[in-house]
Parts: structure tokens; sequence; C-alpha cells
């Protein structure tokens, strides 16, 4: 039976009232979360929410071990370097060193040849030759007069001479006795004499002052040299130092005797173990840095003079101290501080640091172990952390 125009438009009526239910009806399904609740986004960005920036992030004090490191740059040099000079001018004969020839410590180098200088030990032994024979000379004659004035004294006592010719006897023993103290006093100054032109003639030959090597030979056998002519440059090649310039912050903490590690550039991969030597009391005031001496052992020789080094030197260091990681200080109006962690709100406490590391710092007073601080928008560097 065909539908009714009527019975058509109720039938598309009843259809369109079925959809409109079921879309209405999603639409309007209750929240999962009660009214007035953030969403789960808003809820990591609240403060104090998971990964919210005010999450505030703490550090514990701990008792470890802390060390200042500074590395530097120097040049290796011989620990002893001279160089051999005459103290006399002449021609420089008896030369049988070259660069490279190793020496033990007073070794003759070579001879400056001075006749002027042999004349004078020669005539300063015939002095002392002709002051013996004089000295000889005078003692004999006082022992001659020392028995005449005896035998006056003698007669003298029995009365057979008179006392005039006793006292010429015996002015005349104490002139010869004086004769000899003169005689004497001739021969002790020959002696001297003869001493100096020894010694003036021995120091023509050149020793070395140490066992070492020969780094330079500045002249030749036959040279005519001068007390200021230099002859030969000798290093003691079985230490070797390297000097380098601290920062003026640094040499408050350098000590003697304080560890280093070095390394060059001709021995890759390869260290040696040196220590400080010797710190400069002053700095300079244009660079504002401190010579610092490090020496280290080189009995194989592998360290040459010129060589760049790269030091490796451990400024400070504690093995137990009270330590913070650095981002918990702060610093206000020359105070350095940090914020105390208490059952309320952060409470600032004042600071005394020691040894500062670009991790870590030492904290002198003010905090104890186990006192929590606020890092504040900071990583406490993954110790410490709440």
């Amino acid at each position: 039976m065909k539908m009714t125009m009527k019975a058509k438009i109720a039938a598309m009526l009843v259809a369109a009232g079925t959809m409109c239910a079921t879309g209405c009806s999603k639409k309007s399904a209750p929240a999962t979360e009660p009214a007035g609740a953030p969403s789960a986004a808003a809820a990591q960005n609240k403060p104090g929410g998971p990964g919210g920036a005010g999450q505030l992030k703490t550090a514990t004090v701990e008792i470890r071990q802390i060390s200042l490191i500074r590395e530097y740059i120097g040049e290796v040099a011989p620990a002893y370097s001279v160089e051999a000079r005459g103290t006399a001018s002449g021609w420089l004969a008896n030369l049988k060193v070259d660069i490279g020839s190793r020496v033990a410590a007073g070794q003759e180098l070579c001879r400056i040849d001075n006749e002027e200088l042999k004349a004078q030990a020669e005539q300063a032994r015939a002095g002392i030759a002709a002051a013996e024979f004089a000295l000889a000379r005078a003692e004999a004659a006082l022992e001659q007069v020392g028995n005449e004035a005896a035998r006056a004294e003698s007669l003298y006592s029995k009365g057979y001479i008179s006392q005039r010719e006793l006292e010429s006897a015996q002015s005349t023993r104490k002139q010869h006795k004086a004769s000899v103290d003169a005689a004497r006093a001739q021969l002790d100054q020959a002696t001297a004499q003869l001493k100096t032109s020894q010694s003036r003639l021995n120091d023509t030959a050149i020793r070395a002052p140490f066992s070492g090597v020969v780094a330079e030979r500045y002249l030749d056998n036959g040279a005519y040299v001068s007390p200021s002519s230099a002859i030969l440059r000798l290093i003691d090649d079985s230490e070797a130092k390297v000097v380098i310039n601290a920062v003026e912050e640094d040499v408050p903490w350098i000590k003697i005797g304080a560890d280093a590690e070095v390394t060059v550039d001709a021995w890759p991969g390869r260290s040696f173990s040196a220590k400080v030597k010797r710190v400069s009391p002053s700095i300079d005031k244009n660079s504002r840095t401190a010579a610092v001496e490090i020496i280290l052992p080189n009995k194989s020789g592998d360290l040459r003079t010129g060589m760049t080094a790269r030091v490796r030197l451990t400024v400070a260091h504690k093995e137990q101290a009270l330590t913070l990681p650095a981002g918990a200080l702060k610093s206000d109006a020359g105070a350095t501080y940090v914020m105390l962690k208490t059952s309320g709100e952060p409470e600032r406490r004042e600071v005394q640091t020691g040894i500062k590391t670009s991790e870590s710092v030492e904290i002198l007073s003010g905090l104890s172990e186990g006192d929590v601080v606020v890092v504040a928008g900071t990583s406490a560097g993954g110790r410490g952390n709440r």
C-alpha cells in the first residue's frame, strides 16, 4: 500500500529527531575531572608542581676532598746553568770539550795561557828562597851573639867584666834577635805572595763547577780572552725546571712542595711528576702574575731545554673539607651567603669560603655538615639534590 504524503513527512521528522538526540547526548557527557580542577598541562606549570619553574632545588653540605687545579704553559730549562769564564786575560789553550760533552765536577775544561802570572809565581818562589837564606843567616848570627852574651853574664857574675860590657853584649843579642824576627816576617810575606800568585795561576785552569753537559761553546783554542769573556756554557740536565707565571688569585694558595704534572709536545701521552721549588715573593705590577719555579727529575735526559711544557698544578688540596656546589653561593655588598633551608622560609646565612673550583667550594664557617641550602635557579651538580 502506498504511503500517503502525510505519513512520509511524519517518518522523516521521527528520523531527524533520533539523530539530534544521539549527537546532543555525546556533547553533554559529564567531565572526568571535578569542577575547577586544572588540566594535566596546567598542573605541570603550577609553581611547586612537577617540572614547575618554582620547584626548590637544594644541596647538602658534605665532607669531601677538594682540589683546585690550574693549567699553565711554560718552557723547559735546565735546573742549573752557568757560563765558564776565566779571572785573567790571556790566550785560550787546551780546550778539549765541545757541545754535548759530558763533564764531571772539578774536571779541567781549558786553560788560559798568561806568561805574566807565570813570571809572578816564579818571582814569588825566588823571594821565598831569598827570605829563607836571610832568616838562616840571621838565626846563625843570633846564636853566636847569644853565646857571647851568656859568657858575658857568667864573667860579670864572677867580677871579671864591668856592667857596661855586660849590657853591651846583651844589647847585641837583642839586635840580632830583632833581625831574626824581621827575616821571619819577610819569609812570611814572600810565602803569602807565592800563595797569591799560585792561586791566580791556578785560576787560569777553568774547571766544571758541577757534573753536567756542555750546552754552548763560544770560543776556540788560540782566542784571546779577558775576565769578561764567556768560554763555555754548562748545564746540569739531571733535573729540569719549568717557570710559569701564576695569576695573582692563585699565588696565595701555591706552596713550596706542591705536586705538579708536566707534559711536553715532544712526548705525547707521557707525563712527568714535578714539585714546586720556588715561589716569587712579589707580583709583577704589569702582568699581575708571580713566577713559580717547578723542578722535575730528568735522569733520562728526555726533557730538552726549550721544549714547550704544559703544567697541571695542584694549587690547593684538602682531603676533608666541608663543601657545597659552587652555584649555591650568593653575594651581596661584599658578603657571601647561602639560603639555608628551614621548616619555614629559607634563611639567609653568611659564610666564609676557602678553596673554590668551578664545581665546588669549601665552607670554612657558617654551616655544618648535613645542612641543606637552596640552590635557586641552578642544579646542584647531581649530588645532594632533594
